[in-house]
């Protein structure tokens, strides 16, 4: 039996649950910081364009163009993601809202409005109610 050759270059394998070589732990390392840079960017996107829309008078925007206008409230009281889903729940249920996004972060509810007959002073009271703080942010 005559032995196969093996070239100089040539080397064995990984046995399985070697560590990994210092350049695919590099790449995997960036890929992860990349996802979060990308998660970060678009949260940060959103929060710059929720606090851009500048509120009129009585809190509301987007009146007379066709929809009944967005609220933004400041909320406190919320110690937790799920005061934020309680908040967010107890705006829905409010006849004439049609979108309800909570920010606990930033602690603020973001309300678009399908009626025009929703004032700003309910989506407090509804929000006070649940036991929690709220004014209209201007």
């Amino acid at each position: 039996m005559v032995p196969t050759p093996v070239s100089p270059d040539a080397s064995p394998p990984p046995a399985p649950g070697s560590p990994r070589s210092a350049g695919t732990r590099l790449a995997f390392l960036l890929l992860v910081v990349g996802l979060i840079a990308v998660i970060g960017f678009v949260t940060w996107q959103g929060t710059l364009r929720a606090r851009g829309n500048a509120a009129g008078a009585d809190g509301m925007t987007g009146a007379g163009n066709g929809e009944a206008g967005t609220v933004t409230l400041a909320v406190d009281g919320m110690s937790c993601v799920g005061c934020a889903g309680a908040v967010e729940t107890t705006l829905e249920e409010v006849p004439g809202v049609a979108e309800v996004t909570v920010d606990y972060e930033h602690r603020l509810a973001r309300i678009r409005l399908s009626d025009q007959g929703v004032r700003p002073a309910q989506l407090v009271a509804a929000i006070e109610e649940a036991g929690y703080k709220a004014r209209v942010e201007r």
